[in-house]
Order: structure tokens, then sequence, then C-alpha cells
């Protein structure tokens, strides 16, 4: 006779009690299987497997510490595995989970197996009522299920304390098979017939002793406690006898009834949560993180599943104890309130009379039939949009005397008036709404709405959460608040959100996959891909789509995330059949293999790849390392094979060209140079720009361009070989692309004569190419004449004005220009006519055109107008992250995972975009501009002494303030035209509105004049700086901008934290050198009156991790130029530091700037920035020394606008005359 097998669903605290208990037996006993198996849900505690724990240690070490587990229980992770083989399963996991696990477990245990539930709770059945667990496990499974119930507190049970249990079972063969499985001298068991009651018995305990612990935290005493249990028994009784008739009375009476409760209500967990619930205020969730390490409550749950049945049947009245208890769990009513509640029980009064009472709903003023239909159409109306007639339908019932401040009426008319663009109307109704019923959730939701819509989201969630205290389940409150807590980051909160969805929801595919998300969010892949992997089994799926696909995908990148790659490629491999996405799944395949280095794997799913897509350059890199080839000869010998076998590949002709060197470089580099040259690429300097890195290919590529050059003209070939070889004579283009090339090719290495002789033979071979000047454009400014270069590119757009690109280029090069008027006209061709292009080109979120406009104002000193700019675009941003919120829903029900996680993720570090760091870079050092050189009031001009000044200084005056008054009375004008554009505007988007579209926020006018008297520019520069603190963090300027800040705040410990995290970025940078100079200084005068800990902090970190600030500036200064003697920025940053120490080191400082100038390192820029230091006086008053460097830019830098002799025709225009910049 075969033995019997016995497998333990579950792991709690309960669950391992009793694994104690059936493993001794089943080891000591001979009719039963030594082995049991123990499902557990799998966790990491500190960094280990809770299964590798139990069965190396053999105690759970997290749900029952202190414990030892006998030696045959066997953990097992995966409950399919646990349960395949048993003949007996003993289920002990909370109830919610019991569908999922035993839909995971359908048709793959043995049909002759029998179970037995341990777990007190019910499920809610459709319709309204509940359904026992027992009842739940027989028709998932289709097999008998008995239940254990009884006065069994885990902890004791485990240490081996005497104790009883009632065991219901029906089948008497039944009986004796489980009673032996768990008697032992200190646990007796008892069988009973009366399995329902046993089991309700169990379930229904959970509440009075919730009860019982309300009245131990408010410190009623034990008589009140005694009062409670039996009113407590007396309806559990009455709960049995009239939703399950036919159960015995003496059932209540064993250990599961009676005792039970007595234990529970005096020991048990329920009792001690609810207790702390009414002493420390924090809620039921709170309470089981601190207490119960995470485990569930099943009293609270129970209260809502039985209240549910209560409500759904009309019978709440004849249970007061178990309706009280919910409620005070629910928040509805206070705890000491509970009482009240049952002071009038039926129990204490004549059962005619108690029929009599009524207990009103909390929640809110009820409508009678008539209105409440009206009401009803309201709700419609605002769903369909029919917002005038929404308010017709409230006017009906708010005109009637009785409901003229009827709460949820004033709300949804307030709602509704918001959608017309009537805002502080809709405020006003809603919050009188609100006053008049503060327990109505429709209330609260709709007050939601209203902050939502105003962007205010911490509000908007505050508002759902007290609708939710009133209307616990209400889905679609559920499902705003969640989408509000994924769109603040608030991911612990949208856990909770959708595990609530999920329990109120488990058919939906959304409920699951928002629950697995939620986890994978917080990085806990494990029972993220647990929740995935269940919602898959338990699926029927009859046709693969895109969706089922999509889903595979997202569970693959789960457990691609999670690090175990194993599990990843095997998850693959058995599900590839399913995917849609073939290429997907062979570069995940592939990428898997790699990193699990199994290179033999990955070859030909690459070689696959590279068939599918030849021009991809990735599959090529992939396939060279799975290959594992280093040798360069062998590389390219690939290469030649694939051309062999795709020779319209650009991939093949171009990649080779990064491995090879010197001769095979150039065999190379002439077929692809003539190959392209022959056909015309334009962007081929583009493409090979990358290999100027290396100076012995820019050489190989120069001889071959001149030969070249040397031949087309008088042979026509590029080569002589050509020539010999009988090939055909290259086309006339061929000489003008090699013009073009070598115009780029020696712009690339400034040298502008050059570069510009050949643009020139270009255009005058072909003068309708406008790639040719694009090209001359950027050699002029590269070589520092703007103008010039704006001139080429509006020469190109005009050769097409219909170039949508040539045109942008052409506006950027005019802003770099300083000619912001002549760009925004130059956009207009492409904008909507009847508004500003400046004001299109902002509503389209046009940044790159903005951020040169907020630089182009920078560099003219309009301050106000730079910083609307770089304003503008940090809205683009905030916008951006709005615009994402419709996404939520979008991503979660068309499937499109993957993507939806990414999208979450760019969220998060959006603002790490190169336009924010520039915007952000801009407006901070413009409000610095502002501290340090604060804009004078109009009103000083005014106030000026003009009594002492000369016939020809007052003139100078009059002719200031003419042109001042003129400049106030333009920008009138502009600000009532503008005003007036606005009123249009609003009456639009009013018009828009009253279609359906709810009205936005309205966010505060930019005026430049404003923005640049801001009361606090420093906070304001703060504002810019926390993003970047935030998510750019690995750039030094964002630590220099950080010093510049709180240098002018005085503020020494964050100047030498950024001074630290810049220095370990790069230690060698100029500017850095500067701010640690200024800050050597600064302490010199302030670290004796600094704060004591203040200086005990800067000490240790200067002598820990910055000895340099210990350090003289003399002795920092030198060293630093020692250091970077080849470096012309650290020359100029040293020569400042010199002159700065002391006004006798002058002459050191202009010899070490004119010592730059002979630096590789040289640039045209550094040439600007000492000339600018020179022209402001930043080395004293030396025009001898700024007209000797200014010679020498002249030699190095012929063309650059800045160092040619002052003309009319050569100074660009700074200020210009239109009325954009006047």
């Amino acid at each position: 006779m075969s033995k019997t097998s016995v497998c333990i669903v579950g792991s709690g605290n309960w669950g391992s009690a009793i694994a104690k208990i059936v493993g001794v037996n089943a080891k000591r006993l001979p009719q039963y299987e030594d082995r049991v198996t123990m499902y557990v849900f799998e966790e990491m505690i500190e960094g280990k497997k809770l299964t590798e724990i139990i069965n190396t240690t053999h105690e759970n070490v997290k749900y029952l510490p202190g414990h030892k587990l006998p030696e045959n229980v066997v953990a097992v992770p995966d409950v399919v595995e646990a349960a395949k083989d048993a003949d007996i399963l003993i289920f002990v996991i909370p109830h919610q989970f019991i569908k999922g696990l035993g839909a995971q477990m359908v048709g793959k245990i043995k049909s002759s197996a029998i179970g037995l539930s341990l777990i007190k709770g019910f499920d809610v059945a459709e319709g309204g009522g509940i359904e026992l667990i027992s009842h739940i496990i027989t028709r998932h499974l289709q097999i008998p299920c008995a239940v254990l119930m009884g006065a069994n507190l885990a902890n004791e049970v485990a240490d081996e304390k005497f104790c009883e249990t009632t065991i219901g079972v029906k089948d008497q063969k039944m009986a004796p098979i489980l009673r032996d499985l768990f008697q032992t001298p200190n646990f007796r068991v008892v069988v009973s017939d009366d399995v329902d009651a046993v089991e309700i018995c169990g379930a229904l305990k959970n509440i009075v002793a919730c009860g019982a612990g309300f009245v131990d935290g408010l410190g009623l005493g034990d008589n009140t406690k005694a009062a409670v249990i039996r009113l407590g028994l007396m309806e559990m009784i009455k709960f049995v006898d009239v939703f399950y008739p036919g159960s015995k009375l003496s059932t209540f009476f064993e250990s599961c009834g009676v005792a039970d409760l007595i234990t529970t209500c005096y020991g048990g967990r329920n009792r001690k949560c609810s207790e702390a619930f009414v002493k420390t205020g924090k809620s039921i969730s709170e309470l089981e993180k601190e207490m119960l390490n995470g485990q569930k409550l099943q009293g609270p749950i129970t209260a809502e599943e039985v209240n549910h049945m209560l409500k759904t049947k009309n019978m709440e009245e004849k249970f007061p104890l178990f309706t009280a208890i919910h409620r005070i769990c629910t928040g509805q009513i206070k705890p000491t309130q509970l009482i009240d509640c049952i002071r009038n029980h039926p129990e204490h009064m004549n059962r005619r009379l108690s029929d009599k009472i009524t207990t009103r709903m909390p929640s809110s003023d009820p409508l009678p039939p008539k209105e409440n239909a009206i009401f009803r159409k309201i709700l419609k109306c605002y769903e369909m949009k029919q917002y005038k007639n929404g308010l017709k339908l409230a006017k009906q019932i708010l005109s009637n005397p009785k409901y003229t401040e009827h709460g949820e009426t004033l709300a949804m008319k307030g709602l509704t008036l918001n959608c017309l663009g009537r805002k502080d109307e809709a405020y006003d109704h809603v919050r009188r709404g609100l006053r008049n019923d503060l327990k109505s959730h429709v209330c609260w939701h709709v007050y939601g709405l209203l902050q939502r819509s105003d962007k205010k989201y911490d509000e908007a969630i505050k508002c759902y959460r007290n609708a939710l205290k009133w209307e616990k389940d209400n889905i679609q409150i559920l499902r705003d608040l969640s989408l509000l807590q994924i769109q603040m980051g608030d991911l612990e909160g949208y856990r909770e959100t959708r595990h609530q969805l999920f329990k109120l929801r488990p058919s939906q595919h959304a409920s699951w996959i928002g629950f697995a998300m939620s986890y994978h969010l917080l990085n806990d892949f494990e029972t993220a891909n647990s929740i995935l992997e269940t919602f898959r089994t338990s699926q029927t799926v009859e046709n693969y789509d895109y969706k089922h696909s999509e889903f595979l995908l997202y569970q693959n990148q789960v457990l691609q995330e999670s690090g175990d790659l194993e599990k990843a490629l095997k998850h693959l491999e058995e599900h590839q059949t399913q995917i849609l996405d073939k290429s997907v799944v062979k570069e995940t395949h592939g990428e898997l293999c790699l990193k699990m280095k199994r290179f033999d794997a990955a070859v030909p799913l690459f070689m696959d790849l590279i068939r599918r897509n030849p021009d991809n350059s990735k599959y090529f890199h992939k396939y060279l390392e799975a290959r594992q080839l280093t040798d360069s000869a062998q590389i390219i010998q690939f290469y030649k094979e694939i051309a062999a076998e795709f020779p319209s590949s650009l991939c093949v002709q171009r990649l080779p060209l990064d491995i090879a060197q010197g001769n095979a470089f150039e065999g190379l580099m002439n077929e692809y140079l003539k190959k392209n040259l022959r056909k015309g690429v334009p962007p081929l300097f583009a493409n090979v720009r990358s290999l100027y890195v290396d100076q012995s290919k820019v050489a190989i590529i120069e001889r071959l361009l001149l030969d070249y050059l040397a031949n087309l003209p008088s042979i026509g070939y590029f080569t002589k070989a050509d020539q010999e070889a009988g090939m055909a004579r290259e086309p006339a283009s061929a000489l003008l692309w090699t013009y073009y090339f070598l115009a780029q090719h020696y712009d690339y290495q400034r040298n502008s004569l050059k570069s510009l002789e050949f643009v020139n033979l270009a255009i005058e071979h072909t003068p309708t190419l406008i790639e040719l000047f694009v090209a001359k454009g950027k050699i002029y400014k590269h070589s520092g004449d703007p103008i010039e270069a704006y001139r080429q590119l509006d020469e190109a757009q005009s050769l097409d004005t219909a170039d949508r690109y040539i045109n942008s280029k052409c506006a950027k090069y005019m802003l770099r220009a300083n000619k912001i008027k002549d760009a925004e006209e130059m956009c207009s061709k492409f904008t909507r006519e009847g508004v500003s292009a400046m004001e299109n080109l902002n509503e389209m979120q046009c940044m790159w055109f903005q951020t040169e406009c907020a630089l182009a104002y920078q560099r003219m000193g309009q301050w106000g107008d730079a910083l609307k700019k770089c304003h503008e675009i940090d809205r683009h941003f905030a916008e951006i992250i709005e615009d994402q919120f419709d996404f939520h829903t979008y991503c979660m029900r068309k499937m499109t995972l993957r993507s939806y996680v990414d999208l979450l993720r760019l969220e998060n570090r959006l603002r790490d975009h190169p336009f924010y760091f520039r915007a952000a870079k801009c407006a901070i050092e413009v409000y610095l501009k502002l501290f340090d050189d604060p804009l004078q009031a109009d009103s000083l001009t005014e106030e000026a002494d003009i009594e002492n000044l000369s016939p020809a200084e007052l003139k100078k005056l009059r002719n200031k303030q003419r042109k001042a008054k003129k400049k106030a009375e333009l920008e009138n004008a502009q600000a009532a035209k503008a005003e007036k554009k606005k009123e249009q505007y609003n009456k639009s988007r009013q018009q828009q509105n009253q279609d359906g579209d709810p009205e936005a926020p309205v966010l505060d006018e930019l005026i430049p004049e404003k923005l640049a008297r801001a009361e606090d520019p420093l906070g304001k520069a703060i504002e810019f700086l926390k993003p970047l603190q935030l998510l750019s963090r690995g750039l030094i300027e964002t630590h220099l901008l950080t010093f510049e800040i709180y240098y002018r705040k005085n503020k020494l410990l964050i100047m030498l934290q950024a001074l630290k995290r810049a220095y370990a970025i790069d230690s060698n940078n100029a500017t850095l050198h500067g701010c640690i100079v200024r800050f050597i200084k600064l302490l010199g005068k302030c670290l004796a009156g600094a704060n004591e800990y203040v200086r005990i902090v800067i000490q240790r970190e200067i002598e820990t991790d910055l000895p340099i600030i210990g350090k003289s500036n003399k002795i920092v200064n030198e060293e630093f130029i020692a250091r970077n003697k080849d470096s012309a920025e650290a020359l100029i940053a040293g020569a400042r530091v010199y002159y700065d120490d002391s006004s006798d080191n002058k002459t050191k400082a202009i010899e070490l700037l004119m010592s730059s100038t002979h630096l590789k390192s040289f640039t045209l820029s550094h040439a600007q920035l000492i000339y600018s230091l020179l022209k402001n006086g930043a080395f004293g008053n030396n025009e001898s020394d700024t007209e000797k460097f200014l010679e020498r830019c002249r030699e190095l830098y012929p063309i650059a606008i800045d160092f040619k002799p002052f003309t009319n025709d050569s100074t660009p225009d700074k200020i210009e005359t239109n009325d954009e910049n006047a």
C-alpha cells in the first residue's frame, strides 16, 4: 500500500507552526511519506532566498523565528511543483490569494487528493453574498475539502503548549487520516461533521476580536470586553442560523467556537493590532507592516466581506456589532462610537421593537426617486460632455427649496462649470457641496477632479483618499488615485492602490498587469514575475495576438532585470513561438547568450539578424563579440565576405574603416571615397568624421583627396590606375563633390582659408547647390564671423524656400548673429498664420529656437527676454510630463508594457536633456548677473541732479530720457496689443472648453521686465539648479553653478560640497581652479567666525578629500599651471588668479596669456575670452598689450570679426534697431 504524501500550501506564521506538527507526525507514522513539501512564496531576506534559508537552517526566519522546523519539511517556491504528487493538500494562506494559487494548480494535482483548509476568512461571491474558502477549493480543484479551526495561536502551538482544535469533515473515512496527521500529546483534535459552521466560526471570531481590541484600546475594562465577546458570539450564531441553516448549536461550544473566540479576543493579533489602531491612530495597513512583518489582518478584511453581504441583503441593523467594527476599520466612525452602536443591540430589546430601528448611512443626503433620477442624468451629461444640459438639470434639483444645499448636486454643478471655464464659480459650488456633505464620496471625488484639472496632484490625492474613507471599494476613485500616484512617482502608494484594485477586480487583465508593474517599478522583480506568471498560467489563449506577445516580452524584461538570466532565457525559448515580433526575439535571445558567455549560441542568431537587416551596425558589433574576433585582418575579411553577399549594404562598406590601419585602411578608404564621390553622397564627410580622431588616417584621407584633385581635371579619373584599368571616365560632378569634401576636411581642422578656397571652387563649379552655401556658412561660423555665416545660409534657403531644414538652419545662424527679428521672420514661413511666429514656435515647443533666442538675448544684455525664453523651456518640460498622464491607461489597455516602463523611467530623468541643461545654465547665469548688478529703477534717471550738469551732459541726459519715454510708449503699445491677443486667445479657449475640454490651469504671464527685476534672483536660480543637481550630477558645470550660487549666499558647506564633487569629476578644470582659489580666500575671511561644527566639518573634509584647499593661493596656482602647461584654458585661469591675487603680477599674467596663443590647444573661443577680459579691464588698463594680442589673433584667425579693425561694415549689430531688440 502506497504511503500518503502531504503538501502544506503556505508558510506564514500559522503555516510554519502547523509544519512542525505535520513534519514530526509524517516522519513518525508509517502511513505517511517522510518528505513533506511546503509551498513558500519566494522573498529575499538579507540577500538570500527564503526557501534556501528554510532548507539550510530549517527555520522560517521571517514568519516563525526561533523555532526549528523538522528536517523532512522541504520549502518549494513553485506551488505546482510542491503540490503535484500530494495526497493531502493543507491550505494555510491568506484567503485573498486562494483563487490565484488555485488557478495555477488546476489540472496539475492528483484527482484523488483531498484538501484541508486552515484559512480563516471568506471571499465575496458574485451577487453580493459570501463564499466559504473550502467551497472555493472544492469548486476550483474538484477535490473534497475539510477544515481545521480552533483556539490555536500560532506561536503557542509552535511552543508546544497544550491546546485543542476542531476538524470539520463530512466524509468519515477521511476523519482518521486527518486526525492522525495532526494529533499530538499537546495538540488534541476533535472531529465534527458540521463543516460549514466550523469554518464560519473560524472566520467570524476575527471580527469580534477587533471589537475586543477597540475596547482594550479605549480602556473600557473587562466588563465591556466580556459584553462585546458575548454579543459577538450571539451574532456568530445568528449569522450561521440565517445564512447557513441546519448547523448544530453544539458546534459553537467546541474549540472552533467559543474557545477560539476567547483566545483570539485576549491574545490574537487581530486584538493586538486593533488596540494599537485606537492608541496610535495609525492605519490598519501601517500596523500590519510594523506589527505583523507584512502579513495581513483577517479581521478587517472579513468584516468588510460580511458587511458587503449584510448590506446587499439589507440586514446591517440586524448585526450592529459586525457593522460597527467594519465602519471603525474603514474610518466611517470613530472607535469611541462602538458602545453607542451596540447599546441598543437586538439582544437587549424586544424583538418587535428592534425591527423598527433603522440606521442611516453616513455617506450622504439621499434624494427622493424623482430627484435621484435627475441627478443620474447630470452624471450622464457630464460623461457625454453635454455641460449646458447638465447645468439645466442641476438647476431643477437646486431650485427645490428642500434641496438648495444638496451637497452632491452642488459638487456636480461645480464640476460642470469647471469644464465650461468658469473656474471660480466651480470651486465655490464644489466647496459648498463639500461643506454640506462631508461624508459623501461623490463630493470628495469631484473636489479631487477639480484639483487635478489645476495640476494640484498632491491635493487631489488627499481628496481621493477622503473619498475612499466613505466608499472604500469605489473602482473609479481607486483608478483615478492610482493614475495620480504613478504620475507623481508615489510607487509605494501606487502598489497599495493597485493591490486594492486587484482584489476588487481579479478577473480583469489590467488589475493583474498594474499589480505586477507596481512591484516591478519598486524593483521587487521576484514578486512582479510571480504575479505575471500566475496571470499567464490562468489564461487560456486561443490566438496569440500582439497583446499576448507584448505581455510575454514584458515578463521577459522583468526576468532580465531581476538578474536571473537563465530563467529569462528559458522563458524566451519556451514562448518564442507565441511572440509575434521575431526580430526582438532574436535580439533578446542573442543578448542573453552574450551576457551568459554562450558565444556559440549567439553567433547564428546575430548572423540571422544581419541577413534580415544588413544595415544595422549593432548586429555586426554583436556578431563580432559573439565570434570573439580581435584580429583586425580577420574582422576585415569577415566584412569582405558579408559584402559579397550584401553588396549594397552601407555598414559593410563603412565599418571596416574603423578597424583597418595603414595600407589596409588606405585601400578600403580609397574604394569607399571613390564610390561615394562618384555617386555624389552629400553626408560623406559626416559618415567618416569619426575617423578624424586618428591623425594617421586623416593624413591618408587628405593624400587620397589631393591625388583625386590632381587627376580629375586633367584625365577625368580619380587615379591613373583607374585610367589604365580601362574604367569609365568619372562624371563631371565627381570634381564638385571632391571640392565639397576638401572644404569640410579643412574646416574640421580649422584651416579656414583653405576650406574657403575649396568651397568657392565648388560654388564656381555648380552655383545652385544648396549644400555648398551651407558648408560655407559653417566655415564662417567656425572662423568667427557669424554675420557672414548667416548670410551664406540665407543664400542657401533662397535657393529652395520650401526646405524646412535649411530654413531652420538659417534661423539658427541668424540667432547666433543676434538677428532675432530676422530669425523670427524666417521661421514664419512655416508657422501658423494669424499668430506671431514667436508665439507659434512656443506653442510647438520648438526648444532649439527658444534656446538660441535665450543665448542671443543673454549676449545682448536683454536679461528679461533671456529669462522669458528659459522659463518657456522649463514649462515645456513640465508640459511634456503632464502630457504623459494620458498614457497611463492607454499603455495598460493596449499592452505596450515595455514602452510604458520606458516612458515612466524617461519621465524621471526628463530634465537631464541637453535642451533643459542649456536653458537652466543660461537662466542661472542671468540671475547671477542680476544679483551682482541689479537693474536700476526707471525713476532714478528722473531723480538725477541736473543742476550741476554741463550743457553737453544735460543734453545727453535729455536725449536719454526721450529715448526711455519712446521705449516706454512702444512697450505700452506692445503690451496693449498682447493683451488684446490674450483676450482673443482666452475666448477661443473658452469656446473650445464648451466643446468638452476641461479648463487648463492659467499660468503666470512671463513679462520680461518683471522677470529681470526678481525679488530673489538667487532663489530663482536655485529653482533651475535643483533638477540639474538631481539628474546632471555627472556634469562638472552643475557643481560649478552650485558653487557660484552659494558663494553669493555665503554657504560654506554647500560650496565645499560642490567643489568636492567637481574635483572628483575633473581636478584640472580651469573654471574649478578659479572657484577653489576664491573659496580659499573666503575661508581666510569667514572661517574664524563660522559655527564651531561648520569649522570642524570643513577642516575634516580638507584633510581627507580636498587637501588642496589647505594650501596658499600662490602655491595652488603655480601647481595648477605646472600641471596643465599645455592647456590654454588652464593658462588663462592661472593668469586671472595671478592678477586677482595682486596687481603687481600684471606683467606675469599678460605673459601667460600671450604664451597660451602658441599652444596647440588654443582655439578661437580662448582668443575671444582673453580679448573680452582685456577689453573689460580684467587685467587693468593696458591698451598696448591689448593691441599686441589683437595682432596675434588676426594672424591666427584672419576671418574672425571680433579682431578686425573697427569699421561700420565689419562690426555686427550688437543691438538691433528693430522693435524686437530696441
